[in-house]
Order: C-alpha cells, then structure tokens, then sequence
C-alpha cells in the first residue's frame, strides 16, 4: 500500500511537469504578431523591409553577388543565388518571428521580425 502512493506523488509531478512545459509551447509558439516584417540586411545594413504578407520577388544585391528572395503565403525564401555553395537556397522556407535565412558569401540576411523590432 506505502509503494503505490509513492507513484501518485511521481505521476502527480510528472503531470504538472508535462502541463508546464505544454503551457509554454503555447505561449511561445501561439502568440501571433500583428504583422511581422521580413528585414534585409546586406554587410550588417538594413537595404530593404517587407511586409510578410507582401506577396512577390525581390532580387537584392550582396556584397559579390545577387540572391532572390520570394515572399508568399506568409512564407520567405532565398528563390535564388549565385553565391558558391547555395546553403541559403537550401535552408527553406521560414515563417516565424526570430527565423533567418544567411547568405555568408553575399553577407545577405534575411529575417522576420516584429514590427516594432525592426533595428533591431
């Protein structure tokens, strides 16, 4: 009888450890921005700043070199490179506040970020 309330209390802790971090997910993830931004850097300097509801493709000059970038259905990409090893090309498609796609050869950064982040 002592050995099964035990493993109550061990399952009770569990639980609420299991709650805790469920509970974080949603706050982490279930948060919507109003209008995240996706922020383009070339060499540290901000160059260009869409919305990522801003649908359409936008060719942005690297230092070396030029990289595409499509935005569509809340979603930003590196469409194209022509940078050596296309490590940018193969990251995907991004979508949520904090993601980035890099371009080291072109010292391109691409970012979504909050609206009210944008120096950041």
């Amino acid at each position: 009888m002592k050995k099964i309330g035990r493993y109550k209390k061990d399952l009770f802790v569990i639980g609420l450890f299991l709650l805790l971090g469920i509970g974080m997910l949603f706050f982490v993830y279930g948060k919507k921005t109003k209008c995240p931004m996706v922020l383009v850097r070339v060499d540290g300097v901000v160059k260009s700043e869409y919305a990522l509801s801003q649908e359409g493709t936008y060719v942005i000059q690297g230092k070396g070199g030029t990289n595409t970038i499509c935005i569509k259905d809340g979603k930003v990409w590196m469409k194209e490179a022509d940078c050596p090893d296309h490590i940018c090309v193969r990251t995907g498609k991004i979508q949520h506040v904090g993601q980035s796609i890099v371009c080291l050869p072109h010292k391109v950064v691409v970012e979504i970020v909050e609206k009210g982040n944008l120096s950041s």
